[in-house]
């Protein structure tokens, strides 16, 4: 039974299909090779290569163009988020400043008055770093909220052009995660 069954798959095979001398339009084997010199010959006249090649060249260059563009933005997101460290240092530093020259206020008041002066000052600086906490807090949410807008912002437009739209909502969680780990 095995042997039946090997020896009828082997003899249908495609060599077995062509009849006759191979040099012969009743060959088909001799047809499908003619066609195929022809077919090979026709993409060789028509020069199929060259305009395959100047498409990928093409895309090459759009590709080329988007990784620049990309980069560019991404410097641009770089710098934004250095001045806004920046920004945020200084604020802390004029902030110090500002708790340490309530502080020297505060112990001379002290020195100098009594109870009723003392309850003043305290109340001083109590408003001061009232002041500088609330500050501090809408200069850090600015900050963040800035950074955020600009990596989102530049995330999507390179997402949006080279991604598919399942491969961009993968991209666009991970990058958010990123962003708060790193803001945090």
């Amino acid at each position: 039974m095995m042997r039946s069954t090997a020896i009828a798959i082997l003899a249908g095979t495609p060599a077995m299909a062509a009849s006759g001398p191979f040099f012969s339009l009743g060959n088909t084997d001799f047809v499908v090779l003619i066609a195929f010199i022809i077919f090979v010959g026709a993409l060789i006249r028509f020069k199929a290569p060259h305009f395959a090649g100047r498409f990928i060249d093409g895309r090459i260059d759009s590709i080329r163009t988007q990784i620049d563009n990309a980069a560019s933005i991404r410097a641009d997101s770089a710098k934004a988020l250095e001045d806004a460290k920046r920004s945020n240092q200084e604020s802390m530093e004029q902030a110090e400043r500002a708790i340490e020259g309530a502080r020297r206020e505060a112990a001379l008041f002290v020195e100098n008055a009594g109870r009723v002066i003392e309850q003043t000052v305290e109340r001083r600086l109590q408003t001061a770093e009232e002041q500088i906490a609330s500050a501090e807090a809408a200069a850090v949410a600015g900050v963040r909220n800035e950074a955020i807008s600009v990596a989102i912002d530049a995330a999507g437009k390179v997402i949006a052009q080279t991604m598919s739209p399942a491969d961009r909502r993968t991209v666009m969680n991970r990058a958010i995660e990123d962003l708060r780990s790193n803001l945090n």
